[in-house]
């Protein structure tokens, strides 16, 4: 099936530099030069009343996690990840070293798809020398193991986990929460985040402890490019190493056209594939956006939190709308890589973990005894 998702890009609105400095030293010259100083009113700050302090502290636990999500949406008869699963996922990405290994514009420069071509062609071109015109050069040329200037690592046939999404997903976001190490100070910055759609154009290999890679793609949608997709689809429909895929659905955004695409072409090739919705904390921050005014008013503790279970209700109702417009059923995961005042920690991302290591069975099975 041709799938005809992608737009060509839209460039964006700059505003001039010239103009930007212009607008500053209109500004400066405009404020007045009084030699006295400005003495600065005395802040006294405000107690919060014992009522507001009280909802503040109740907010945190009243909102639905991602994890109360999955449990809500979860096939029925479905396996739930073990104790030891979920630990052994945890132990691996966090303890693995992970290298961008190559970035490709065209399916055919893949590292190893490119040895392979030209191996082949180098083995056609001694295959057809007649008799005569062959040596002990190419005698040995035919037994040498020529990379032609490929790392071997690169040649290394390893099971790959395809990331899909449309522009903006949040797929490069994703990427970095589930590469974070333990108890590291920052996340890393494995994939660029950008503000701006579309920005990643190219396919980005990850190896991950060198048991797996992971395959950023460039988003599809309206602010994607025509050999982008082209790029994409050649690489879910020739890649022999591909695992699995997850695709990443935007939260607030909710399934769209193109995803329902993509989704049927993935089925139809049978590739393993999960879906994802990202961006969790937006829906949760937006329904729950009236916390602010609640809190000035009178509302007791009690009927607060009657309010937040109506909230919660919503939540799972703007999802419920979405997962029904899947074309088949599908396990799905939700995730939030940002927080907020409503939602506190990342989450999600450890359970796609143990989703990645499961379609590169990569999981070590204990012995019995």
């Amino acid at each position: 099936m041709v799938l005809s998702i992608l737009r060509r890009t839209v460039s964006c609105n700059v505003v001039s530099s010239q103009r930007r400095y212009s607008s500053v030293n209109y500004l400066t010259a405009a404020l007045a030069k009084d030699s006295k100083p400005i003495e600065a009113p005395l802040y006294v700050k405000k107690k919060k009343s014992t009522l507001a302090k009280q909802l503040r502290d109740k907010i945190e636990g009243l909102a639905i996690s991602t994890k109360d999500l999955e449990t809500k949406f979860w096939l029925e008869g479905e396996d739930v990840f073990t104790p030891q699963e979920m630990n052994q996922a945890q132990a691996f990405f966090n303890s693995a070293d992970v290298e961008l290994e190559w970035t490709i514009g065209n399916y055919e420069e893949i590292p190893d798809v490119k040895y392979k071509r030209l191996d082949s062609k180098r083995k056609s071109t001694l295959d057809n020398l007649d008799a005569f015109s062959k040596t002990e050069y190419h005698e040995n040329l035919a037994k040498s193991r020529k990379t032609f200037g490929i790392a071997p690592g690169l040649i290394r046939t390893l099971p790959e986990v395809l990331l899909l999404g449309n522009t903006n997903a949040g797929k490069s976001t994703l990427i970095n929460n589930l590469l974070v190490k333990k108890n590291a100070n920052k996340i890393a910055d494995y994939a660029y985040v950008s503000k701006r759609a579309g920005f990643t154009k190219t396919l980005n290999c990850f190896n991950i402890g060198g048991k797996l890679r992971l395959v950023d793609s460039p988003g599809y949608g309206e602010f994607g490019d025509e050999d982008q997709g082209t790029l994409v689809l050649d690489y879910i429909q020739k890649r022999e190493r591909l695992a699995g895929a997850l695709i990443l659905i935007d939260s607030e955004a909710g399934i769209r056209e193109e995803d329902i695409n993509i989704l049927s072409h993935l089925q139809e090739n049978e590739i393993k594939h999960d879906v994802i919705f990202t961006k969790v904390d937006s829906v949760i921050s937006k329904y729950y956006s009236r916390m602010n005014q609640l809190q000035k008013g009178s509302l007791d503790l009690e009927a607060f939190v009657e309010i937040s279970k109506s909230y919660n209700d919503r939540i799972i109702n703007h999802f419920e709308k979405s997962i029904e417009s899947l074309p088949y059923s599908q396990r799905v995961f939700f995730s939030n890589s940002m927080t907020n005042k409503y939602t506190k920690t990342l989450s999600g991302y450890k359970q796609i973990r143990v989703a990645i290591l499961q379609n590169c069975n990569q999981f070590q099975i204990p012995e019995e005894f």
